[in-house]
């Protein structure tokens, strides 16, 4: 069987809007009346807020404009089993939903898909006709503008004061029949099911077999009893507080994150102050060196090469071939040595090739010493 399954649900409603009560304490609900019910078949605005974009709907039976009158006019003079006159709140029509399962937009404008979807739309009315009778189906409408397209198969009562309903007919005749017995609403229970599972059956052998529509999902699973739902619902209430928890300790974590992330670029910033202050006390440092070169140790220097020049000059004059190298070659050697110790290492380390200035700016104070260097 393929992907495709039928749906079927079926509800009765009132002229007014009957109170349910919930199963949470001191809590009510409204059951929608007929007319509304009516005023959504035909896509009133106010009635649709369900339905981004309402679609007039296309009438395959009847009149749905006439199906509250025609109604009231079958359960006119209805009394109930002691000879009183009906409530307002019985019900007086029914509807049911047949789908069709699969998306509309693969459907409408699709010339094939629209060809087997009025097939069965056919099939479907012809179903519902023969399954309540001809004459308790008033009206069928084709709703396209949902996410499926669905007929609502729109009964009245059989007779008056007859439920429009056949699952809430016959859980009302088990009812009578068992009026006095302890397990009756169990006994309702049942007979609303079991005729529930009976149309279920009745449109799959009538249309659903016939187009390829399973009875039932192919995905097995059990159905869920009151019990069950409720360990269900108390699940999904403990995985709610599991997501809230994380959502809570990811907001925790980006916080924390944010603040570290604040925190070291101070430390950053902080650091860079450090760093760009070491680098103007080297340059000064190297500035004042550059400044005793200048002042003293340059002119030490130049005096010794003058003097051992000069004796250079004069050692011939005064001693031994021989002897006069041996000196020139010492006195040589200690003019370098000299050299060596009195001029001092200006070695900037990176101060000088990682703080540049583009042009237009001020230079750098170690591009500064750099070209004060040069210029010595």
């Amino acid at each position: 069987m393929s992907g495709l399954v039928q749906f079927l649900r079926c509800e009765s409603f009132s002229l007014s809007p009957s109170k349910l009560k919930k199963r949470r304490k001191n809590s009510t609900t409204s059951h929608r009346s007929a007319q509304q019910v009516v005023d959504e078949l035909v896509r009133e605005p106010h009635a649709t807020p369900h339905v981004p974009n309402p679609q007039r709907p296309q009438i395959i039976l009847g009149n749905p404009y006439q199906l509250l009158a025609n109604a009231q006019a079958r359960s006119a003079g209805a009394t109930d089993t002691v000879g009183r006159k009906m409530r307002k709140d019985a019900h007086i029509i029914a509807g049911c939903i047949v789908s069709y399962p699969k998306d509309v937009n693969t459907v409408i404008g699709n010339t094939e898909e629209m060809r087997v979807l009025y097939q069965w739309i056919d099939k479907t009315a012809e179903w519902a006709q023969k399954e309540f009778g001809k004459e308790n189906v008033d009206t069928v409408v084709l709703h396209t503008d949902e996410t499926m397209p669905h007929l609502h198969i729109m009964l009245i009562p059989p007779a008056p004061g007859v439920n429009p309903s056949p699952i809430r007919r016959k859980q009302r005749e088990v009812g009578r029949a068992n009026k006095n017995a302890p397990n009756r609403k169990v006994l309702e229970n049942n007979a609303y099911n079991a005729e529930a599972v009976r149309l279920q059956d009745s449109l799959f052998a009538g249309v659903s077999h016939e187009f390829g529509h399973a009875r039932i999902s192919d995905v097995p699973g059990p159905r869920l009893g009151q019990k069950d739902k409720g360990k269900l619902k108390k699940k999904l209430k403990e995985v709610d507080d599991v997501k809230e928890a994380y959502r809570e300790m990811q907001k925790q974590v980006s916080d924390k994150e944010k603040m570290l992330t604040q925190t070291l670029t101070a430390e950053k910033a902080s650091l860079e102050k450090e760093r760009e202050a070491l680098e103007l006390r080297e340059v000064n440092l190297s500035r004042e060196a550059l400044k005793f070169q200048k002042l003293v140790l340059t002119p030490v220097v130049a005096l010794v090469e003058s003097m051992v020049r000069r004796v250079l000059e004069e050692l011939p004059n005064h001693l031994p071939e021989q002897t006069a190298k041996t000196v020139a070659s010492a006195l040589r050697r200690i003019k370098a040595e000299v050299q060596r110790e009195f001029t001092p290492d200006l070695h900037l380390g990176k101060a000088d090739v990682k703080i540049e200035h583009t042009e237009g700016d001020a230079p750098s104070p170690a591009k500064q010493l750099n070209m004060e260097l040069k210029s010595a």
